[in-house]
This record gives C-alpha cells, sequence and structure tokens, in this order.
C-alpha cells in the first residue's frame, strides 16, 4: 500500500511539473486621438482598444477648451460672412455672402492682433494697423475675455462673440443682432468672422 502511495505522488509531481503555466492575459491597450477643435466650448476625443476590452474613464473623452494658444503669435481676421434671415415661421435665409472685401476696406486686410494676459481666459490686446496704414492709423490696445463660450472684446456684452470653433491656429466667431428695416420686416443678422494665425 505504501508503495502504491509513494508512486501516486511521484507520477502526481511529474504531470504537475510538466504542466506548463498559463500566460495572464494581455493588458488592453488604449489609444487616444487627438483633442479635437473647440466647439462650443467643449473639446472631445475618441480612443480604441486592443489586445482586450477596457473602458476609458468618461472625463478622458471631452474637456473644457484650452484656450491658451489665444495668446501666442499674431492673429489676422482673414474671412467674413453675413447671413440675414427674415424673422418668419420658416426663417428663410435670404441673404448669404462673404463681405470681407465689401465692408472691410483694404488697408484692414493685413492688420493684427496679439493677446495677451495671465489668464488663459482674459486680459489684453493689441490691435496692429499693420502693412497698408489706414488714414487714420487705426491700431490701439483694448481687453479681451471668455465668458460663457464667447469672446468680449473691451466689455462690450450686448453683442458678444460667439466662439462656434477654436484651435492652436484658426478661430471662427458669430455676432448676431437683430434690425428692423423700412418697412418695419424685422431680420436677423449674424456676422461669421475667421481669424487665422500667422
Amino acid at each position: 500500500m505504501k508503495k502504491i502511495i509513494g508512486l501516486l505522488f511521484i507520477v502526481s509531481v511529474i504531470i504537475f511539473s510538466c504542466k506548463k503555466d498559463t500566460p495572464a492575459p494581455a493588458a488592453p491597450v488604449i489609444t487616444y486621438s487627438a483633442w479635437s477643435d473647440c466647439s462650443n466650448g467643449v473639446q472631445t476625443r475618441t480612443y480604441t482598444v486592443s489586445g482586450g476590452t477596457a473602458t476609458a474613464p468618461a472625463d478622458s473623452l471631452s474637456r473644457a477648451c484650452d484656450y491658451s494658444s489665444l495668446k501666442t503669435g499674431l492673429w489676422n481676421m482673414s474671412a467674413d460672412s453675413v447671413y440675414i434671415q427674415e424673422l418668419n415661421t420658416t426663417y428663410e435665409i435670404v441673404h448669404d455672402t462673404t463681405v470681407f472685401g465689401e465692408i472691410y476696406a483694404p488697408c484692414t486686410w493685413d492688420d493684427t492682433y496679439a493677446f495677451a494676459g495671465a489668464s488663459n481666459t482674459s486680459g489684453t490686446y493689441t490691435y496692429a494697423d499693420a502693412g497698408t496704414v489706414c488714414s487714420p492709423d487705426g491700431s490701439g490696445t483694448g481687453t479681451w475675455a471668455i465668458t460663457n463660450n464667447s469672446l468680449i472684446w473691451d466689455g462690450q456684452t450686448t453683442y458678444p462673440a460667439v466662439l462656434k470653433s477654436f484651435s492652436s491656429t484658426k478661430m471662427v466667431t458669430w455676432v448676431s443682432f437683430t434690425s428692423t428695416g423700412t418697412t418695419g420686416t424685422v431680420y436677423h443678422l449674424t456676422e461669421k468672422t475667421t481669424y487665422t494665425k500667422l
């Protein structure tokens, strides 16, 4: 009997020692995309998972816009469009045209803005009548602030410039207001302005 027990013990040791260890499953790899351009005050990104399954933390997929790049380099107003809508039930668009060359004099097309400040959401700006100088020279300084996803120039909050999109090289603002025509018709106007970093 002792021989049989001893033999069983030896066989079990041999079987156990020959059995290969099962490798631990590879940890999943999460790869994030670049942050998107700012849209309506938020930046987003997506992720892919390889080698397994995982769920990324929700707070890593969206964040408040980072406006720090506004304070680097010089910005130039590179395009401007005006949209006019008649205030009726269908909000019919009655006019849609690029007016950059119609409203703004050519001497302003090469002018620049430089934003500064200790905060990434407020500070001062310098407007330079660069290149072809207008008469009189339009250079000057003022204040800027980003509040409720709008760019506020010189504290003027009646018609805020809503930041529709923002990146390190381009920002697009919309300014909206209403106007009453000579016949009493009320129109809703939106000015879409594009600023590009030089």
